[in-house]
């Protein structure tokens, strides 16, 4: 069903597939060079470079290759533009990572660091080019008041629309905005939170334990931060790359699908086997994934970077199990790689049985699933719309439930989902 997809994308998106790897690919440089012997629709490789957030890493493939001349001088202009403002944007963000970290240090404060702030200094080997937004640390949960704290005195203002002691209760960071530097902070204590779609919801603190046992000193920044073991930073990013495919951009579960970002995230997890192969602990990882009820997602997710990326060398074929038919979700697999490149979000916030009561014509069946859709159980109305469930609000959010299932209906028509694609959504928003 999945195999073979790579021969299914356009010229477009395999250049821009093959465009990541051809720093240390020889096979996927001279396979970009062959694409560019063929007329290419460059807006469509650049509106895909945006969605993705790709655009510097693509800039830095091309910026010394003599074929990319024939490149249209406004396509590459564009990159460069994009590559230079991530660079003075991570130099930035770096220098203020650098500068907490003392603090941190001589306050007797441990950091972990996720996502960008550490995959730029490590698994990429240039921190130019790995887009960075924000900055993401990790402390332990009994050092969250003190780190706080510190934030408060450098500056950062705590920035939640709902209480510190709600958000500890029910998410898992904080975050904090500088009013003068204009940065970003993800205060940490948990990898995942309670509201986090059904399949990833990780509630037990046990795993942070694990993972602070674990965790490595990082000598890029002269060993004042951690970070997470190989065979955890593999863990960690195939969950985080399941969890942003079923949030709006805002970060609120809506029942919607989300390709914004995925190649980039797609990538990360990539470059981090290659970095990683020989260090990266199989067995380790599919006990604890088996542990958290993930290891299909998991696996799945490989299937999908290998599937992707074409890895037929050493890259990706020591992983075991990730493309055993056994131990992957095919459906999931089959709405990730089909929906990949599609620009826009694909709703499914009616269940599965919506689709099935407008085949079958029984006017009963409609109208009874028509109240389910807009009338569901009260849980799952908190769930959508991430408010307490208990709260007298939440009869006030039908009245938007009933415009939101009309409006993104009526939008998002082209993009409807198929009844496969519609049951595995429906399954991430607790619906089947």
């Amino acid at each position: 069903m999945t195999v073979g997809i790579i021969m299914n994308l356009s010229n477009e998106q395999k250049f821009l597939i093959y465009s990541l790897q051809a720093g240390h690919n020889k096979d996927k440089l001279d396979q970009v060079k062959k694409l560019l012997a063929h007329p290419l629709n460059w807006e469509e490789v650049l509106d895909s470079a945006k969605w993705h957030r790709v655009e510097p890493l693509l800039y830095h493939s091309l910026m010394d290759l003599p074929e990319a001349q024939i490149i249209p001088i406004e396509f590459m202009e564009h990159v460069k533009k994009s590559f230079y403002y991530n660079m003075a944007t991570n130099i930035n963000l770096y220098s203020e990572l650098e500068r907490l970290l003392d603090v941190f240090n001589k306050s007797g404060i441990d950091v972990i660091l996720l996502k960008g702030s550490v995959l730029g200094k490590t698994v990429y080997d240039n921190d130019s080019i790995r887009p960075l937004s924000d900055i993401d640390i990790m402390v332990k949960i009994d050092g969250i008041e003190k780190a706080d704290k510190i934030l408060s005195e450098s500056g950062y203002v705590f920035n939640e629309k709902r209480s510190k002691e709600w958000v500890r209760e029910n998410n898992y960071h904080f975050q904090y905005t500088h009013p003068v530097k204009n940065i970003i902070i993800e205060l940490h204590w948990h990898i995942l939170g309670k509201s986090e779609p059904a399949p990833i919801a990780i509630k037990d603190h046990g795993i942070i334990n694990r993972l602070w046992e674990r965790a490595i000193r990082i000598k890029a920044y002269d060993n004042k931060a951690l970070t997470l073991c190989p065979t955890d930073l593999l863990f960690y990013l195939c969950v985080h790359f399941l969890k942003h495919r079923f949030l709006t951009p805002n970060g609120m579960f809506r029942g919607v699908f989300n390709s914004r970002g995925s190649l980039l995230q797609l990538n990360d997890i990539y470059q981090s086997v290659r970095y990683y192969k020989d260090e990266i602990d199989w067995a380790g990882l599919e006990l604890e994934a088996e542990k958290y009820q993930v290891n299909r997602l998991i696996y799945s997710t490989l299937y999908i970077v290998r599937n992707i990326f074409e890895a037929d060398n050493d890259d990706l074929d020591k992983i075991p199990n990730a493309y055993d038919p056994l131990k992957i979700d095919h459906d999931l697999i089959a709405l990730i790689l089909n929906r990949l490149f599609d620009r826009e979000y694909v709703f499914s916030m009616n269940p599965v049985s919506f689709y099935e009561a407008m085949i079958s014509g029984n006017l009963r069946l409609k109208i009874k699933t028509l109240i389910h859709i807009f009338f569901p159980p009260q849980e799952i109305i908190s769930k959508l719309y991430s408010i307490n469930s208990s709260s007298k609000k939440t009869y006030l959010y039908y009245l938007r439930h009933m415009y939101d299932v009309i409006k993104q209906n009526k939008r998002h028509l082209s993009a409807k989902p198929t009844l496969n694609e519609a049951r595995v959504i429906n399954k991430w928003i607790g619906l089947n």
